[in-house]
């Protein structure tokens, strides 16, 4: 069982019966090139989310002139999440292939990361600056 079989982060695992899709949508989009491009196309648009400069930009929006300690924790956060990334992701690939590791990344982003962006980046543009 995956992290959120184990902590019930938003009560879905990887697999069609726990994926939060009905069960025929889960086999309509199993196989073919038809759901690798819909695969890629979603990977390549969170991914562009999930760069550095979206981040910059939003810690500059929120800190203004006193974004570069911000920043410089993020490029050193950044830099050690392929540490824990890779082998995770070797493990779900290896446990439920490549759609059940995407699946369950994309339950954590949502479950976990979105949560807590929106509660880290709840303040006022310009509020933290004065700080």
């Amino acid at each position: 069982m995956g992290f959120t079989a184990w902590h019930g982060a938003c009560g879905f695992a990887p697999g069609p019966r726990r994926s939060g899709l009905p069960q025929p949508a889960y086999r309509r989009t199993r196989h073919g090139p038809g759901s690798l491009l819909i695969a890629w196309l979603i990977l390549g648009i969170a991914m562009a989310a999930g760069l550095f400069e979206p981040a910059f930009a939003a810690l500059t929006h929120l800190y203004g002139r006193a974004s570069h300690t911000p920043t410089t924790r993020v490029t050193l956060i950044a830099g050690f999440a392929s540490t824990v990334g890779w082998p995770a992701s070797a493990y779900m690939e290896h446990r439920w292939g490549w759609r059940g590791a995407c699946l369950e990344w994309a339950t954590l982003h949502l479950c976990v990361g979105l949560p807590f962006n929106a509660w880290t980046f709840g303040a006022t543009p310009g509020a933290l600056a004065s700080n």
